[in-house]
């Protein structure tokens, strides 16, 4: 797919990115776009990431990710978009649907505005907010450090997931999270809204 590292920059307008990565001791590597270090990635247009391998997008350290127009990804093995590390995303009008895990994981201590957008039939959830980036096996995670993940989504349709909303990792006891959430509908999923009980978790849903 595409790396980016460091202070590298790139606008990808209208892109097709598929079937990306590779399978490591039974677990997928790689995907369609990773940033890292300080990069920034701007994807615009009809663009279309598909089949990657691990995510369609990640980004971690303190990369900056803005993600707009009429952008599609499907079909990754774990997550649509994932942001962690200290990472800040910009995300409207994205299409997320049919990916192993979450369509959008936002994680560490990362910061994410979504604006539109729909995310449909991901098998964990819709939308994640809470937890680390790191993955075991699955969407199995690993942690000991204190993390606080920050997301705002307004206007938002999420359908046909497992979970529509998840805050929090359901199995750590050391993730933090703050949710806004302005006008988000929430359709045919297993659960609309699941609340991680431990440690501290704001939710504001109007």
């Amino acid at each position: 797919g595409v790396a980016l590292f460091n202070g590298s920059s790139a606008i990808l307008t209208n892109v097709e990115i598929v079937q990306n990565g590779i399978t490591v001791q039974g677990q997928p590597v790689g995907g369609g776009i990773a940033v890292r270090g300080t990069a920034s990635l701007t994807v615009t247009g009809t663009s279309v990431i598909s089949m990657s391998g691990a995510n369609g997008i990640s980004a971690n350290d303190n990369a900056t990710v803005s993600i707009s127009g009429n952008t599609s990804i499907s079909m990754s093995q774990f997550r649509g978009v994932q942001i962690g590390g200290t990472a800040t995303a910009s995300i409207s009008n994205l299409t997320v649907e049919a990916n192993g895990c979450y369509g959008l994981d936002v994680a560490d201590n990362s910061t994410v505005n979504v604006s539109g957008g729909t995310y449909a039939g991901n098998a964990a959830a819709g939308i994640r907010v809470g937890g680390p980036s790191s993955a075991l096996i699955g969407c199995g995670t690993n942690t000991d450090s204190v993390l606080h993940a920050t997301a705002t989504i307004e206007g938002a349709v999420i359908t046909g997931n497992l979970i529509g909303l998840l805050v929090g990792d359901l199995s750590k006891d050391l993730e933090q999270a703050t949710v806004t959430t302005v006008g988000v509908r929430f359709i045919g999923n297993g659960q609309n809204v699941v609340i991680d009980p431990v440690d501290t978790k704001n939710v504001d849903i109007s």
